[in-house]
């Protein structure tokens, strides 16, 4: 059987998972960083078994913070790489342990950035826990899915709320038709005026004729042409004061954040409450 996929929402935003022989392949934010690029259409939930049952997992996870047995995972990649993956999965729920322990325990302690490299790289997010391996300090880095969510994952494991954050002052969005580009498509950058408002943020367009602001960060820039490295969506929130938004990601003054019940968008970090 090939390799089958579907987008599944969940409380941190859509996620796209795949699945091979009844086996769990792969599972990532929608635009996290290091999301494959998947051919085909969308194969629908039912397209394999493990789809269904790790969705399932998923919900239980982000409703109750607490692991539940993984349904059969077979993550891609090299042996070393799979090493640690196979590691992550011991992490309880709830439980951190920095990446310098980790490499420790994998019996490779002077290689600790191979081992980082690794779990930035794991194909599997949420199922193989990398949200719960942090700095020596315990401060929160590296987390491809962003910082938002590896923070929300971890409070939501020591049992409290979302860490939901107030809108201070009010935001209206300004583009009716945001654009979006999948990963490995092309956009033409273009100056305007107000370039450097927001240090990072290109104005790009895209061959289907949308325009708008990106993260230069995210594309592979070759002077004013740019491919995608990751999906960009430039769709924003429109917010009032008191609203209560989850900062998913965040980028050059700006956070991809999501209210309660509908998709994410782009909200200025300017107009949100400190937490």
């Amino acid at each position: 059987m090939s390799l089958t996929h579907t987008t599944i929402d969940s409380a941190l935003g859509p996620l796209r998972i795949a699945a091979e022989d009844g086996h769990l392949a792969g599972a990532w934010f929608l635009g996290q960083q290091y999301e494959a690029a998947l051919p085909g259409r969308d194969h629908g939930i039912d397209a394999d078994p493990a789809l269904r049952v790790g969705a399932d997992w998923i919900d239980h996870l982000l409703g109750t913070g607490r692991d539940a047995p993984r349904p059969p995972l077979a993550p891609r990649g090299t042996p070393f790489q799979r090493r640690v993956w196979q590691a992550l999965e011991q992490i309880p729920a709830g439980a951190t342990l920095s990446y310098a322990a980790l490499a420790r325990e994998l019996g490779a302690p002077r290689s600790v950035r191979a081992v980082a490299a690794a779990v930035g790289r794991n194909p599997l997010s949420l199922l193989l826990p990398c949200h719960r391996v942090v700095g020596s300090d315990g401060s929160l880095t590296g987390y491809a899915g962003g910082l938002g969510r590896k923070r929300a994952l971890l409070a939501r494991e020591r049992g409290e709320d979302w860490p939901w954050c107030v809108v201070a002052s009010g935001y209206r969005t300004q583009y009716r038709d945001p654009i979006v580009v999948e990963a490995g498509e092309a956009v033409r950058f273009l100056a305007r005026p107000d370039d450097g408002e927001f240090p990072g943020w290109r104005w790009a367009e895209h061959a289907g004729g949308r325009s708008g602001w990106v993260p230069a960060a995210w594309f592979g820039v070759d002077g004013d042409r740019g491919v995608a490295r990751r999906r960009y969506s430039a769709r924003e929130l429109e917010v009032a004061p008191g609203d209560r938004v989850l900062p998913l990601d965040e980028f050059g003054g700006w956070a991809w954040a999501r209210r309660a019940g509908e998709a994410p968008g782009w909200v200025p970090l300017s107009v949100l409450a400190p937490m």
